[in-house]
């Protein structure tokens, strides 16, 4: 097992000429098209490319100065009233940069010096450019850049007999992965390092939550909100029975996503027996708990003996590790001196 920190410290020299290198590998539009494709805000989302892409098409084939002016004026009003600003990091500065273009094709027509279609295009033009990348900065460009060389940091040399590297993300940060992958097939140190090429490997991002989220400002203290590695039978038990379930409620049901997601993917039989009832699908589960064939009372001691099953591999596994064992002795006494310092609420 390679941890990334341990592995990016024990030789920091190498790690920020991998950076450098990576950089002179990249153009700045490479990056910033890296960072179009990720889904992390503050940055400009999927909502508002579309709608500028139509601004330049609808700005394209006006006829004259005063239908691009008015594309853009269309443009301009639609991304501050669907709120894309909060996408940007700052409203201002989208209603700035697009405000401007729809200025400068009023300056331009009102000037009648000739030439005013292609110059309230290239306004236009310049101003949707520009806020496609507002949020883009420096510290993007050197995150980005510093995730390749975390990758490379991990990476595993081809005469190695291990298996192939997998790089499981969300689908969000996937782009980022497949930058370092991208770099790591073409970049001529790499190749004389003769490092395996790793695979990007996109999960859907899980919501295993037990309770309702809380409201903004509410606190999240709650100990019995999540699942957590170091939980016991007891502690298995207690949670599941005060997840939130609500009868034919699949829209969030936190023991059902616990069935899908761990018992019936993780289990030894990849299975779910609810009474006389045996389930493989979760599809079949989900309908079934949706019309109201199956009820809560039903579904939550089913799904707490089987996670518990799940999580009592784990269990064995992390004991039989000392390394593991050690770690999780020192995170118990770090949990017990956060309750005692709470006055006996979990952390």
């Amino acid at each position: 097992m390679l941890k990334q920190s341990e592995v990016i410290l024990a030789n920091p020299s190498d790690y920020w000429i991998s950076v450098i290198n990576a950089g002179r590998s990249f153009p700045l539009s490479h990056l910033r098209a890296v960072f179009r494709k990720l889904e992390l805000g503050p940055g400009v989302g999927d909502p508002l490319e579309p709608l500028l892409k139509q601004a330049l098409a609808d700005a394209d084939a006006a006829v004259d100065a005063a239908g691009v002016m008015a594309a853009m004026q269309k443009a301009t009003e639609a991304a501050l009233a669907e709120g894309f600003g909060a996408l940007v990091g700052s409203r201002a500065d989208l209603e700035r940069v697009l405000r401007a273009a729809v200025s400068d094709c009023e300056a331009a027509i009102k000037a009648a010096k000739g030439g005013e279609r292609e110059a309230c295009l290239s306004s236009v033009r310049r101003a949707c450019d520009q806020a496609m990348d507002l949020g883009f900065s420096a510290a993007h460009v050197v995150t980005s850049l510093m995730h390749v060389a975390d990758v490379l940091a991990t990476g595993i040399p081809s005469s190695s007999s291990s298996s192939p590297q997998m790089l499981s993300c969300t689908a969000a940060l996937a782009p980022l992965h497949e930058l370092a992958v991208s770099y790591m097939r073409s970049a001529e140190p790499v190749l004389a390092a003769g490092l395996k090429t790793p695979e990007v490997l996109p999960r859907r991002a899980l919501l295993l939550r037990l309770k309702v989220p809380p409201a903004d400002g509410a606190p999240v203290d709650d100990p019995d909100a999540e699942l957590t590695l170091l939980d016991g039978p007891p502690d298995v038990q207690r949670k599941i029975k005060r997840a939130f379930c609500e009868p034919a409620n699949v829209s969030f049901c936190p023991p059902l996503a616990l069935a899908v997601e761990i018992v019936l993917a993780h289990a030894d039989s990849h299975t779910l027996v609810v009474k006389e009832a045996t389930y493989s699908d979760g599809g079949a589960l989900e309908a079934d708990f949706a019309s109201g064939v199956l009820h809560p009372g039903d579904l939550k001691p089913a799904v707490t003996t089987a996670v518990d099953g799940v999580m009592e591999r784990l269990r064995v596994a992390i004991k039989a590790e000392p390394k593991l064992g050690a770690a999780v002795k020192e995170v118990q006494k770090v949990l017990k001196r956060a309750t005692q310092k709470g006055g006996g609420k979990g952390k």
